[in-house]
């Protein structure tokens, strides 16, 4: 009986360790997602332009440039994008265009972080995380293409620097799979830039994308 009565306090002292062990992990903020306050000066007043306002709107200014371009109907592109300047875009320009009634393509939730998951042979996962509720959650996707736009498709997830079940974390308080981003953006002269693929590796998104024209010709 009291060898019984030993093994089952050494199982007892086991599961509270474990469970300690895991409170602990999931009250950490994974370092990826470790930073101060976000500095997002515009430049505009006396201090200069912070580098996260930099990185944003010159992403826009390349996606101007690039989605504007007058190309054969049809001819196939690609675009690389730094995953940074995507971060300063949602950190700094995207509360700028929603403060102005500007139309917003993607469906992101404030505070939002992206990382780069990074596996053997090149190929890479992002990796989405969010402060909810006291925790952080965050999660790696795959996306897929829908009818009308690319949605995440969650294959980990964690809360803090603990692993969970990947089904948990829309109990949790967020869904990352509400993150969504079009397929298909219909540019001011009419034309229709299509996002025919999405990828990351090495800190980069590499898009496939495709513009045809539209029911107006160019420029009328």
């Amino acid at each position: 009986m009291r060898r019984v009565r030993l093994a089952a306090a050494l199982v007892l002292l086991a599961v509270c360790g474990a469970c300690l062990v895991a409170a602990v992990r999931m009250a950490r903020v994974p370092a990826w997602a470790t930073r101060g306050s976000v500095d997002c000066a515009s430049g505009r007043g006396s201090q200069p332009e912070s580098a996260s306002h930099r990185a944003g709107r010159e992403l826009e200014e390349l996606v101007a440039s690039e989605w504007h371009r007058l190309r054969p109907a049809s001819e196939a592109w690609t675009m690389a994008i730094p995953l940074g300047a995507v971060q300063g875009w949602l950190d700094c320009r995207l509360p700028e265009w929603i403060a102005h009634g500007g139309v917003v393509p993607v469906e992101v939730p404030e505070g939002v972080r992206l990382a780069e998951q990074p596996f053997p042979g090149g190929a890479s996962r992002l990796v989405i995380g969010l402060p909810a509720d006291g925790w952080f959650l965050s999660a790696s996707v795959a996306l897929e293409r829908r009818a009308d736009s690319w949605e995440p498709v969650v294959l980990e997830a964690w809360v803090g620097e603990q692993s969970i079940p990947a089904a948990w974390i829309g109990a949790l308080g967020w869904d990352p799979t509400t993150v969504k981003l079009p397929s298909e953006i219909t540019l001011g002269d009419g034309r229709h830039v299509s996002i025919d693929a999405v990828a990351l590796s090495d800190g980069q998104v590499r898009l496939s994308l495709r513009t045809r024209l539209g029911d107006r010709p160019v420029g009328g």
